[in-house]
């Protein structure tokens, strides 16, 4: 028995983990594509009561899950869904028009969900229509 049993490296992951929601679709950040071990799919979940979004690492294809990371691409800066779906869900919950402005948010990871967390309402605006001083 040695007192390091139980402990694990931490990955180096540069940049931050975090979603950003346009009208061009849904997307996330390497360090979240890194920080999940590169899922082949994820699952999106909406919870509308605490307006927050989440994906959770998936092995299968099933109706409810995504492509999300496909082995051999090159995903520097990410992956983006074009989802229709997704992004006006988001948009009409939060009433953002995302037509003038995109939303970043940072993600919480939860290592015993393989899940990543968005909190909405923490989401800043960015783009041309975002205000003065907002935009990150």
């Amino acid at each position: 028995m040695s007192f390091l049993d139980g402990f694990e490296p931490i990955k180096r992951i540069k940049g931050v983990a975090s979603m950003s929601v346009s009208k061009d679709g849904v997307s996330f950040t390497t360090a979240v594509i890194e920080k999940m071990g590169k899922p082949r799919y994820v699952t999106p979940l909406i919870d509308r009561n605490t307006q927050r979004f989440a994906i959770v690492s998936s092995d299968t294809e099933t109706d409810d899950t995504r492509l999300f990371y496909k082995e051999g691409r090159k995903s520097q800066y990410g992956i983006r869904w074009s989802d229709r779906d997704i992004r006006s869900t988001l948009g009409e919950m939060m009433g953002w028009n995302l037509e003038e402005s995109g939303y970043r948010v940072a993600g919480f990871f939860d290592y015993d969900d393989n899940a990543f967390i968005f909190d909405l309402k923490e989401a800043k605006p960015y783009g041309k229509g975002a205000a003065k001083g907002e935009e990150d």
